[in-house]
């Protein structure tokens, strides 16, 4: 973000709640569908269903977390459009809010 690097920025953020959404999994005790490996749709789908809707684990609010960071990082790698700062700037502070519930939650804080 400091570096005008925005679309970074959202790739980062996007990979930085995916991987908090997979750590939540682990803890939970949740195996991969695939041996050691966690594909971004089973994740971004059992997340909200399993450890938001399901369990209780975490706020409403996260529900579309993953899916709204995914759809920006998409945009952020394979789009010829500039990311612009304001789009980065909220991608890392809901991608922050969403690791930060998740390492309360884990206890990693």
């Amino acid at each position: 973000m400091a570096h005008g690097l925005y679309n970074n920025a959202v790739n980062r953020s996007y990979y930085a709640a995916y991987q908090a959404a997979v750590a939540a999994l682990v803890a939970e005790g949740v195996e991969p569908i695939l041996e050691c490996y966690w594909p971004h749709d089973i994740v971004q789908a059992q997340f909200p269903a399993l450890l938001v809707d399901e369990r209780h684990r975490y706020p409403a609010a996260l529900r579309a977390t993953l899916k709204t960071l995914f759809d920006e990082r998409l945009q952020a790698d394979y789009e010829p459009i500039l990311i612009g700062a304001e789009t980065a700037a909220e991608a890392v502070r809901r991608a922050r809010v969403f690791v930060e519930h998740v390492a309360a939650q884990t206890g990693a804080a």
